[in-house]
C-alpha cells in the first residue's frame, strides 16, 4: 500500500504538499481541501522526506534520488485560474504569495463592489491587490468618479481613510490626497501625514504644498534630495545667502549662471546679493565671471544694480588686475546711463586703471568732453605711438562746457606748439567759446546772440509756441547745439512740424539735435539720414541713443537697400540691447531673416532662451540644409508648432521632429497621415504610451488605420524592447475591438518577437484562442519543465 511519508504547506501560498512512499506528489488547498494536482515524480519508493526553504518537499528515494517538488510561482494562479476554472483560488494564491497572472480578476472584483456601493471592500482589494497593480492614478480617477451611494461619505474619501489606517501612500496617492485636502485649507492635514510618515513624498507633492506652507514643502523637498527645487524656493523668498549656504552644505551645485538670470528679471536688487556671494563665498575663485554677471544685468535693463556689484567688488581693489572691470563700470554707465553718473564715478577717483582709449570716443558722444580729453592723455601716455592731438582739438571745441579753471590748468601741461594749436581752435569758434576767452560787450553781439540769450531767461516762464521755436532757431544759429538738443527733448511747447523742417532745412553739421527730436516726438529719423548721407549717425542713433529701435532701422535699412556689411554693424552696436522678437519680424517680413544669422548665433551663444530666437534660428537652418535635424531634436527653446508648421511644405520628415519632441499630437497625426508617414506614426504611438491617443487613431476602418495597423505590426512594435509599450498597444487593440488584428500582432511579437515570456501577452493569447492552439502556443512559449506544470 501507498502512505504519506512527508507534509508540508508553504507559508507564502497557503498551500499543502504531500509526498507518498510510492513517489506520488499531491498539492492540496489549505482552506477548502481541494487537491489541485498529482504528478508521479518517482518510479522507485521514497522512504524519507523534509520541507525546502521555498514552502515544498525535499526527498530521497531507495536507489539515492534527491527529488525537490516546489509550487511553480510563474504558473499557480494561471493553472487555478484556467485549468481549474476556479478564479477565487488563484485570487486568494495571488493575494498571499503577491503573484500576478490575475490582475484583472482582482481589477474586475474591485469595480464590482465599487460597483455595489461596498466602498471598504473595493479599497482593501487595492491593498491586498498584488505589485500595488491597482494603486495607480487609473484607479484614483475611478474612485474620484464614483456616484456615493446615499447616506455614504463620497468614495475617494473612504479610500483614503481606509489606505493611511492600513498603509502608507505611494507618491500618486499623497499628490492625489494633497490636490483633494489643501484648495480646501487642509495643509496642516497633509502636514500631519508627513511628519507621520503616512505619505510618499514626491515632487509632485511638495509643488502643490508649496504656495500655502513653503516650510513643510522645503522639508519634502530637502527629504527627496531635490536640491534645485529649494535653491529655487529659498530664493523667490529672497534668502539668497541661506540658498548660497544651503548648497554648500549639501554639496549642490547647480546651474548658477541659469539660476542668476533668472533671479535678475525677478528681483534685480537681490539678485546683486547673490551675485557678491557667489563672487566671493563659493570658493577662491568667482562661481561666474564678473563680466558675464554685468552682462546679465546690463542685458536686463539693469544698469543701476550692475553699476553696484561693480562697485563693490572693486572696493579696495584699484589695481592693473582689475583694469578690464573698471573700464566695464564706466563704459556701461556712459553708454547706458545718465552722463552724470559717469561723471561722478571719475570724480570718486575709484579707477585710475581703465582703457582710456575705449572710455574716450564714448564719453565724448555722451557730451563728457573734459573726461573725453583726460582719457585721450591717458590712453597717449600708455601707448606713446598713438597721435590723440587731433581728438583732443575736436573737444575743444565744446568748451563752454569745461571747466575754467580747469582748462587753464590743461594748457599748462601742453607742450608750446600744442597749446597754440587748441589756442586758435577755441578762437575760431568765439560764439562758444567767448565764455572762456574773454567777455565781449553787447554792441559786438550779433542778433542771434542777443535775442538767444534774451529768449534764454524768458522761456522758463511761458508756454507760447512762438517763443520756444524762436529759441530753438536762435539756439541752431549761434551754435549751442546742448541747448538745442535740451529744448527739442524737454520743451513741450513748440509745433513739432515747423522744428522738424526746420532743422533739416538748417542742415547742421551736427545732426543730433534732429535725431533728439526724432526720438522725443516718435518721428523716425533715419531715412532722412539715409537720404543725407549721414549713415555713421544711424548707428550712433542705436548704440548711443536709443537701442530699443533697432528693428526699426534694420527696416529702414533694407527698404533703402543699404549695404548688408552696414546694417550687420548696426546690429552689432546693439548688441543684446536690440528686442529680438521684433528685429525677427522685420527682417523675416522681408525675406531677409539669413542676414541676421551670424547675429542670432551670438545671441544664442550668450544663452538667451528667447523663443524668436530660437524660432529664428530653425528657420534658417531649415531653409539651408545645415543640420536642421540635430538643432530640432537637441534644442529646448524653440516652439514646435511654430516650427513644425513651417516645416510641413518644406520637409515633412523635419516637420515630425519638431512636432514629437513637442509632444503635439493632433498636428503629428494631421502631417503623418496627410504625407503617409506610417512608420513615423507608428513609433510615436507605441512610445507615447497613450491610450486615448490610440483611441483616436483607431476610431474609424479606414484604408488609413489599415495602413497603420500594417505599420505597428510590421515595424513599430518589432522595433519595441519595452514591454510595457507593448502592453499598451495591445491594450489600445484590445479596446478598438480588433481581435483579428491583435491575435496576429500577439502571436507575432510573443510567440516570434522578444516578448516570449510576458505573462500578461501570453495569458491574453490563451483567453482568445481554444483548447488546441493553448497547448500549442504555451509549448512554443514555455520550457518544457513549467509546460508539464501548467498543462497537465
Amino acid at each position: 500500500g501507498d502512505f504519506p511519508v512527508a507534509l508540508h504547506m508553504s507559508p507564502r501560498h497557503k498551500l499543502l504538499t504531500m509526498l507518498s512512499s510510492r513517489g506520488t506528489a499531491m498539492l492540496f488547498d489549505v482552506w477548502s481541501g481541494l487537491l489541485m494536482h498529482t504528478e508521479a515524480m518517482s518510479s522507485q519508493v521514497v522512504f524519507v522526506g523534509c520541507p525546502n526553504r521555498n514552502g515544498g518537499i525535499i526527498s530521497v528515494n531507495i536507489q539515492g534520488s534527491v527529488l525537490s517538488t516546489t509550487v511553480n510561482d510563474n504558473g499557480i494562479t494561471g493553472f487555478a485560474k484556467n485549468q481549474l476554472q476556479n478564479p477565487e483560488l488563484a485570487l486568494r494564491i495571488a493575494s498571499n504569495a503577491d503573484l500576478g497572472g490575475v490582475d484583472e480578476l482582482f481589477r474586475a472584483q474591485m469595480v464590482r463592489l465599487l460597483d455595489q456601493g461596498q466602498v471598504e471592500d473595493a479599497v482593501r482589494v487595492c491593498l491586498k491587490a498584488p505589485n500595488s497593480i491597482l494603486r495607480t492614478r487609473e484607479v484614483l480617477n475611478r474612485f474620484m468618479m464614483a456616484t456615493p451611494m446615499a447616506g455614504q461619505p463620497p468614495a475617494i474619501s473612504t479610500y483614503f481613510k481606509v489606505m493611511i489606517a492600513e498603509a502608507k501612500l505611494n507618491g500618486a496617492e499623497s499628490a492625489e490626497l494633497a490636490k483633494a485636502v489643501v484648495p480646501k485649507g487642509g495643509a496642516a492635514y497633509v502636514k500631519q501625514q508627513f511628519e507621520e510618515d503616512k505619505i510618499t513624498v514626491t515632487e509632485e507633492l511638495a509643488e502643490i504644498l508649496s504656495p500655502v506652507d513653503p516650510e513643510t514643502a522645503m522639508k519634502m523637498f530637502f527629504k527627496i534630495e531635490a536640491h534645485p527645487r529649494v535653491v529655487n524656493l529659498l530664493l523667490s523668498r529672497n534668502e539668497a545667502q541661506k540658498a548660497v549656504a544651503y548648497c554648500k552644505r549639501v554639496n549642490f551645485s547647480p546651474e548658477w549662471r541659469v539660476v542668476l538670470n533668472n533671479f535678475i528679471r525677478v528681483n534685480p536688487q537681490d539678485a546683486v546679493a547673490l551675485a557678491l556671494m557667489l563672487h566671493n563665498d563659493m570658493g577662491p575663485t568667482p562661481v561666474i565671471d564678473p563680466s558675464d554677471v554685468v552682462d546679465m544685468f546690463v542685458t536686463a535693463h539693469h544698469i543701476q544694480q550692475a553699476t553696484e556689484f561693480l562697485l563693490e567688488i572693486l572696493r579696495g581693489r584699484d589695481t592693473e588686475e582689475t583694469s578690464k572691470l573698471q573700464t566695464k563700470l564706466l563704459e556701461i554707465n556712459v553708454k547706458h546711463s545718465n552722463p552724470a553718473v559717469a561723471e561722478k564715478i571719475f570724480a570718486g577717483n575709484i579707477c585710475s586703471h581703465f582703457d582710456g582709449m575705449v572710455l574716450a570716443p564714448l564719453c565724448e558722444r555722451a557730451g563728457l568732453f573734459q573726461r573725453a580729453i583726460e582719457c585721450y592723455i591717458k590712453a597717449q601716455y600708455t601707448h606713446p605711438d598713438l597721435d590723440n592731438l587731433p581728438n583732443i582739438r575736436r573737444c575743444l571745441t565744446q568748451s563752454q562746457s569745461f571747466n575754467a579753471e580747469w582748462l587753464i590748468d590743461f594748457f599748462g601741461k601742453l607742450s608750446q606748439q600744442d597749446s597754440i594749436l587748441c589756442l586758435q581752435d577755441l578762437l575760431q569758434n568765439h560764439r562758444q567759446n567767448f565764455k572762456v576767452i574773454a567777455k565781449s560787450p553787447p554792441s559786438t553781439a550779433m542778433l542771434y546772440d542777443v535775442l538767444y540769450y534774451y529768449l534764454g531767461a524768458i522761456t522758463p516762464y511761458t508756454r507760447d509756441p512762438e517763443v520756444h521755436f524762436r529759441y530753438i532757431e536762435a539756439a541752431a544759429e549761434v551754435g549751442q547745439l546742448q541747448e538745442l538738443e535740451r529744448m527739442t527733448r524737454e520743451s513741450p511747447c513748440y509745433d513739432p512740424e515747423r522744428v522738424k523742417n526746420y532743422l533739416k532745412a538748417k542742415k547742421l553739421n551736427d545732426l543730433w539735435p534732429l535725431i533728439t527730436f526724432a526720438i522725443f516726438t516718435t518721428s523716425s529719423p533715419n531715412r532722412y539720414l539715409i537720404d543725407t548721407n549721414n549713415l555713421p549717425l544711424v548707428e550712433q542713433f542705436v548704440q548711443r541713443r536709443s537701442p530699443s529701435k533697432t528693428p526699426a532701422v534694420v527696416g529702414t535699412l533694407l527698404d533703402c537697400n543699404v549695404s548688408e556689411s552696414f546694417i550687420q554693424n548696426i546690429l552689432n552696436a546693439a548688441g543684446s540691447m536690440c528686442p529680438i522678437q521684433e528685429l525677427v519680424e522685420e527682417t523675416e517680413s522681408r525675406g531677409r531673416l539669413r542676414m541676421i544669422q551670424g547675429w542670432l548665433e551670438t545671441r544664442k551663444n550668450e544663452k538667451k532662451t528667447d523663443t524668436a530666437l530660437h524660432n529664428a534660428l530653425g528657420k534658417i537652418y531649415v531653409d539651408t540644409g545645415s543640420q536642421a535635424e540635430q538643432f530640432l531634436e537637441s534644442n529646448d527653446y524653440y516652439d514646435p508648432l511654430v516650427l513644425g508648421k513651417y516645416c510641413e511644405n518644406r520637409d515633412p520628415n523635419l516637420s515630425y521632429i519638431a512636432y514629437k519632441k513637442g509632444h503635439c499630437n493632433e498636428e503629428l497625426i494631421e502631417l503623418t497621415t496627410r504625407n503617409g508617414m506610417w512608420k513615423q506614426l507608428a513609433r510615436h504611438l507605441v512610445k507615447e504610451q497613450n491610450l486615448d491617443l490610440w483611441a483616436q487613431v483607431l476610431r474609424n476602418n479606414t484604408p488609413e488605420r489599415t495602413h497603420l495597423v500594417e505599420a505597428v505590426q510590421q515595424t513599430a512594435l518589432p522595433e519595441s524592447k519595452v514591454s510595457d509599450e507593448v502592453s499598451c498597444a495591445v491594450r489600445a487593440f484590445m479596446n478598438a475591438d480588433m481581435t483579428h488584428e491583435l491575435t496576429a500582432l500577439l502571436d507575432q511579437i510573443v510567440v516570434h518577437g522578444e516578448f516570449r515570456k510576458n505573462r500578461f501577452l501570453e495569458n491574453f493569447i490563451i483567453s482568445k484562442t481554444t483548447t488546441h492552439k493553448i497547448s500549442r502556443t504555451l509549448l512554443r512559449v514555455q520550457n518544457s519543465t513549467r509546460l508539464r506544470s501548467r498543462c497537465t
